[in-house]
């Protein structure tokens, strides 16, 4: 596959950050989706650089709230950068959110517009909308990034979540209520930065992103692309293993993605198919945010190829707070979660906040850059924070 020589970047901007990766390199590869379509850095550059004008150009401003449920797509990717070079507070909402739920979400936020995938998608949240004094608009993401304009704005006075939070994720946690989590470019970028500094990505690296990017660790998928100059190979708007396994081998993935369930079928299918490594350039398989068993390492070793797992663990409050790293003892890819990353630390303590034995069963405390800054609901505040 063709690589191009990559600086490292650095940005306290989200926004900031695509500009200087399409000014860096704006030749070099960077998004593959499983369409197969092709994006340099540059081309990835212009079509954040399209929405900016179009999103700009229909109203939208820096302070409002831009709610967004869109599937993994490259066009999801840079909408959402542009959001940030806008400088607006965007919320991504995962795919398996209904209307009703969204409903509750941006009138909570009080949105000023809601972009969705398809027609069926906005007649169904525009129903569930209701009676809203002022619901927010609802624009229909077009295949075409061309095709179609935004519709008319409600007039709305811009959102008051904190001067620097730019982004606001809602997670049901242990709780089963949701609960929207507010970050900063800042938070984010830490969290990419943990990747970066335990996992030690590459320029040359082909990463598989087959995680909701409306995710967290989907947004810090792409910012550590961005900052690296990797390469990323997008999919997984439907979960079909052979052809997902299929599209990683073509592309010559080196980390392998995302989570248990994508490792489980990788596993069937090197067995099924008699072939060991499945993936030949892989350098790891990613894991996190589920348990697994403790010899799925040594399978994905042998089946999958490279060091095999290598795993992280965070929440939407703290995402990407501990990674492992290639160096790491077969005993520690097999059970560990990692360490933290610069800044980092995280502390396991008994009901009485004594510091827990190892092994011991504690609660989790986490500290570090990438910690959100609080919650929608601020009386949720003082018992996490």
């Amino acid at each position: 596959m063709e690589t191009t020589a990559s600086p490292r970047l650095t940005s306290e901007a989200i926004g900031e950050l695509v500009r200087r990766r399409a000014a860096a390199t704006p030749q070099a590869p960077l998004l593959v989706d499983e369409d197969r379509r092709r994006f340099t850095a540059g081309q990835f550059g212009e079509l954040v650089s399209f929405y900016t004008e179009t999103l700009r150009d229909a109203g939208v401003q820096a302070g409002d709230v831009v709610s967004w449920q869109l599937p993994n797509t490259v066009e999801a990717m840079a909408l959402s950068m542009a959001l940030a070079q806008l400088a607006v507070v965007q919320n991504p909402l995962i795919m398996m959110l209904r209307a009703e739920e969204v409903a509750h979400i941006t009138g909570r936020l009080h949105s000023r517009l809601l972009i969705v995938t398809d027609v069926f998608a906005a007649e169904a949240f525009a129903a569930a909308l209701g009676p809203e004094e002022q619901p927010p608009a609802i624009h229909v993401l077009p295949h075409d990034p061309a095709g179609g304009g935004l519709p008319a704005l409600p007039p709305r006075a811009p959102a008051d979540f904190g001067a620097e939070v730019r982004w606001i994720f809602y997670t049901s946690g242990t709780t089963g209520v949701p609960k929207g989590v507010k970050h900063t470019d800042r938070t984010l970028l830490a969290a990419a930065d943990t990747f970066i500094a335990n996992v030690d990505p590459r320029p040359e690296d082909r990463c598989a992103a087959l995680a909701p990017f409306a995710h967290i660790g989907g947004v810090a998928h792409l910012l550590h692309s961005l900052i690296i100059g990797h390469v990323l190979v997008v999919g997984a708007r439907k979960f079909v293993p052979e052809r997902l396994a299929d599209l990683l081998i073509d592309e010559e993935v080196t980390l392998v993605g995302s989570g248990l369930p994508f490792t489980n079928e990788y596993l069937r299918i090197a067995r099924e198919r008699g072939v060991a490594p499945l993936f030949p350039k892989s350098r790891a398989t990613l894991a996190g945010g589920a348990p697994r068993p403790r010899d799925q390492h040594e399978h994905a070793r042998e089946l999958l190829g490279g060091v095999g797992v290598i795993s992280g663990y965070g929440m939407t409050e703290c995402p990407y707070i501990t990674w492992g790293s290639p160096s790491d003892t077969d005993e520690q890819h097999a059970v560990a979660e990692g360490r933290p990353g610069p800044g980092g630390s995280v502390r396991i303590v008994r009901a009485d906040e004594t510091a827990a034995a190892v092994g011991e069963i504690g609660e989790i405390r986490v500290r570090g850059p990438q910690l959100f800054c609080g919650y929608v609901d601020s009386t949720r505040d003082a018992e996490a924070l």
